[in-house]
């Protein structure tokens, strides 16, 4: 099974630059080295491009994905108590909101596959409130 293809050049092995390209991954745990090189080696080969890392749970369950971030600064991971992006971490705070202690602090819930899904359904529609394609040629 492919997760996804990388041009390669045809006068090397080496990934070929994809202008622009944008990987989103939810549900890796950036524990698997094989996936990890590739994702170092398409990054370095392209600047332009950029993953981002939708994690599950706190950012430092992460360690091997912050060792990546801190050199590669087109990796930004998304955790639920914090991020790291352009290498810098920090935590989530509400904009304008704060108490005694500084802002109040907030989570990103993405790395959940059900807050993930929800959120693209709230992009995209339920399947329900959409016209059926057959309605409008009528």
């Amino acid at each position: 099974m492919t997760l996804f293809s990388i041009p390669r050049s045809e006068a090397s092995n080496k990934p070929r630059a994809v202008h622009g390209a944008i990987l989103i991954s939810c549900g890796f745990s950036y524990r698997d080295q094989h996936i990890n090189e590739v994702i170092d080696q398409s990054l370095r080969a392209n600047p332009t491009a950029s993953v981002h890392a939708l994690l599950y749970g706190s950012l430092t369950e992460y360690e091997e994905a912050l060792s990546l971030s801190a050199i590669l600064h087109n990796l930004t991971l998304l955790a639920q108590d914090s991020a790291s992006i352009g290498g810098i971490k920090g935590t989530w705070a509400r904009s304008g909101s704060t108490n005694e202690e500084g802002p109040s602090p907030t989570t990103c819930e993405l790395g959940d596959f059900v807050a993930f899904g929800s959120m693209l359904q709230s992009l995209t529609g339920h399947l329900s409130q959409r016209n059926d394609p057959r309605e409008l040629d009528e």
